[in-house]
């Protein structure tokens, strides 16, 4: 089964238990949220018919970043709604592309700058052509993001209030999951200033 991806990266957090904007905090030499956008552009100019770049943020800096690297923007106004609100504006922008082919969402964090280019593409390519509903990044039994939804979830992921994410949806139908092993340096999180070490 092949798929369109609409690769949405996720950038609207408040950033709230690191104390600042950690998006813009550096690491390696650049800002944390450029790492996953270079990634998602460099997939994208590889293989421009497998999907579209989305980025969802209420952060200007980020949204013009987004732009520069050849990304679809859409200005988040109400982070405070919770990560819902950046899931149903990552699903509901129009795309022209899409329009004859059966899609899957593909969500990304901001937060996850050690993945690697080549296992994003890895695991972009495998969500495409995928026979199972889902494809969740999994690290010693541990389910992780990222995580991409067969078109057939977005009535649900759309049903989505508060800070409730899609892995909610995808616990409801396990059967329906196909996992990818990746590295654990490669899908660490930054939420507090020491993770950055």
């Amino acid at each position: 089964m092949k798929r369109y991806l609409r690769i949405i990266v996720m950038a609207s957090g408040l950033s709230r238990r690191f104390g600042e904007n950690k998006l813009l905090v550096d690491i390696d030499g650049k800002p944390m949220v450029h790492h996953v956008l270079e990634n998602v552009s460099a997939f994208l100019r590889k293989h421009p018919d497998k999907g579209t770049g989305i980025v969802v943020s209420s952060y200007d800096e980020i949204l013009d970043t987004g732009k520069r690297l050849g990304l679809r923007c859409v200005h988040n106004l109400h982070s405070e709604k919770g990560q819902s609100e950046s899931i149903k504006l990552g699903l509901l922008l129009p795309l022209d592309a899409a329009d004859e082919k059966r899609e899957a969402a593909v969500f990304l964090t901001a937060d996850q700058p050690w993945m690697e280019q080549e296992t994003l593409e890895r695991f972009l390519l495998e969500a495409a052509e995928t026979e199972a509903g889902f494809l969740c990044a999994i690290n010693n039994n541990i389910s992780q993001s990222p995580v991409s939804f067969d078109e057939k979830y977005y009535p649900e992921l759309l049903k989505l209030q508060g800070d409730q994410g899609g892995k909610r949806i995808m616990n409801q139908y396990l059967e329906d999951v196909s996992y990818m092993e990746i590295d654990k340096k490669e899908l660490k999180d930054v939420d507090l200033p020491q993770d950055m070490g």
